[in-house]
């Protein structure tokens, strides 16, 4: 369409952060805008849960009110990483110290020890 302008660079739509933590958004970018995803999250770790838990409520909650596809990943202001998604697939992967964890798959998680 014209003139659309994309979630990503939308603050609370495909990016957030604050003291809290932040998350990064992926997918169906009309679904993403009209459930604010990525604001989303971090409002749900806010309340208390868990970077996994808001990430897994979040799309959970887009792919029912508005049909939307699409994944996140988060981290909160102590490092843990959080990502769900509700396509197919998604990769993913996040760093810390000298250990790396990815995936592709639903419930995958991997671990490689990396030198940086």
């Amino acid at each position: 369409m014209a003139g659309r302008v994309g979630d990503s660079p939308l603050v609370g739509l495909g990016c957030y952060a604050n003291q809290t933590g932040g998350t990064s958004a992926t997918g169906h970018g009309e679904a993403i805008m009209k459930c604010v995803l990525s604001r989303e999250v971090v409002s749900l770790m806010e309340a208390g849960d868990s970077t996994a838990r808001a990430c897994y409520k979040a799309i959970k909650k887009m792919l029912d009110q508005v049909g939307g596809k699409g994944g996140v990943i988060a981290i909160n202001s102590q490092g843990l990483i959080g990502q769900a998604f509700s396509t197919t697939r998604m990769a993913w992967a996040s760093v810390k110290e000298d250990v790396m964890k990815f995936g592709i798959e639903p419930c995958e998680e991997q671990d490689k020890v990396i030198k940086l």
